[in-house]
């Protein structure tokens, strides 16, 4: 079953500010190409390499490395990649399942 970022956000940052966790993202390594559509119009794609840190309120972390991968025919190829990094680095430190239990 697909759980879009939304999701995610939505679902998580309750707990989070409730438990006094907050998540800092950082770009490790980008990736920017870009590729023509059949019908000639721009395609970008971007793949983004990401360190996400989990703070906790006593100063204790955790770090999740994951990759994302963004395309667009607009502005927003890196910003989709961000998501998708964050939504896998969410899933990877909580197991979150994907599929009905």
């Amino acid at each position: 079953m697909y759980r879009g970022i939304d999701d995610v956000m939505n679902t998580f940052q309750p707990l989070m500010a409730e438990r006094g966790i907050f998540l800092v993202p950082e770009v490790l390594d980008a990736t920017r190409e870009e590729w023509q559509t059949n019908k000639g119009g721009m395609l970008l794609y971007s793949v983004l390499r990401v360190k996400y840190t989990f703070y906790a309120s006593d100063g204790t972390s955790i770090s999740a490395t994951v990759v994302g991968e963004g395309m667009d025919s607009g502005d927003k190829a890196s910003n989709k990649a961000m998501a998708v990094a964050m939504k896998y680095a969410m899933f990877q430190v909580f197991c979150i399942p994907t599929e009905e239990m």
